[in-house]
């Protein structure tokens, strides 16, 4: 039985030592296709091969990569590769500069978010790659609008969208790096998520705005759960009970200052009622006296 089960482990482990022998140059010309098709999607037109002139930079988490596109030998953009760690596994993106720091064109490279909604953040065109196009960071609050910044988030995926958040943040601390720009008003901490990140709060979409608002402390696992309800009921924008529990505490405390102002009026009227049989009587003794003085 021993030999049996051996015999059976090592035909199991051969097949997948093959499998991935197999499928990892694939893989990997696949991953080389998508940044070379994101290069020229986030950079203008270019002469030369950026991937020739990739120069890495050190940040708080790592390195990450700075792509120089040229024309006629003068630098016109720049690509940074750059990452950070989202809601379900390390969010990758290539944000593209134009020269004077403003952010032509953002692409995600990888992610793991969850489907229907963190993942909603590779879609083009979506709320936090919108609050992006065309300006420059440095001349905005670089968190998102439920900690005070000029960013939209992803409905009811605030964390992804914060992860967003700081992987432009560490790319523009690069590109001011790799094209000596001036980085004087620049606060490299500035897209962090720091106290922002540490408050996991409920989260509820704004039907106008596609921006998340916050709706109540609750732990992280509120956008997990509301993630696997939404992948497995498919809506997207399905957000967990933060709604139902405050408009229970709202009926509670309405029906609260209900019973209030009831036991007030029946006091009242309990008192009213009480006053006005002191002074009946008190006018039935004083006909009662002067009949007898009659």
């Amino acid at each position: 039985m021993v030999a049996v089960l051996l015999g059976i482990t090592a035909v199991t482990s051969s097949a997948v030592g093959l499998v991935y022998r197999v499928t990892e140059a694939p893989i990997a010309r696949a991953k080389l296709q998508k940044k070379a098709d994101a290069l020229s999607q986030v950079l203008p037109d270019f002469d030369n091969t950026p991937a020739d002139e990739m120069q890495p930079v050190a940040t708080d988490g790592g390195e990450i990569y700075v792509y120089t596109a040229r024309m006629g030998g003068e630098a016109v953009g720049y690509a940074v590769e750059s990452f950070a760690a989202g809601f379900s596994g390390t969010i990758r993106i290539m944000v593209g500069f134009e020269a004077d720091g403003s952010i032509r064109n953002i692409q995600v490279l990888e992610q793991t978010e969850t489907p229907g909604l963190g993942a909603k953040l590779a879609e083009e065109g979506n709320p936090v790659q919108a609050s992006f196009i065309g300006r420059i960071p440095a001349e905005m609050k670089m968190s998102v609008r439920k900690d005070g910044g000029d960013v939209d988030a992803i409905t009811a995926s605030t964390i992804s969208s914060r992860a967003y958040v700081q992987a432009v943040s560490r790319a523009y601390t690069a590109f001011l790096e790799a094209s000596g720009a001036d980085a004087s008003g620049w606060d490299a901490s500035s897209g962090a998520t720091s106290a922002g990140q540490q408050d996991t709060a409920s989260e509820q979409p704004d039907s106008e705005s596609g921006a998340t608002n916050s709706g109540g402390t609750a732990s992280a696992s509120t956008e997990r759960a509301s993630g696997v309800t939404a992948a497995s009921s498919g809506n997207a924008d399905t957000v967990t009970g933060a709604t139902a529990s405050e408009g229970a505490a709202d009926a509670a405390a309405t029906s609260g200052n209900t019973d209030t102002v009831t036991r007030a009026t029946v006091s009242e009227e309990a008192e009213a009622a009480s006053g006005a049989t002191v002074n009946a009587g008190r006018g039935m003794s004083d006909k009662e006296q002067k009949g007898q003085r009659q």
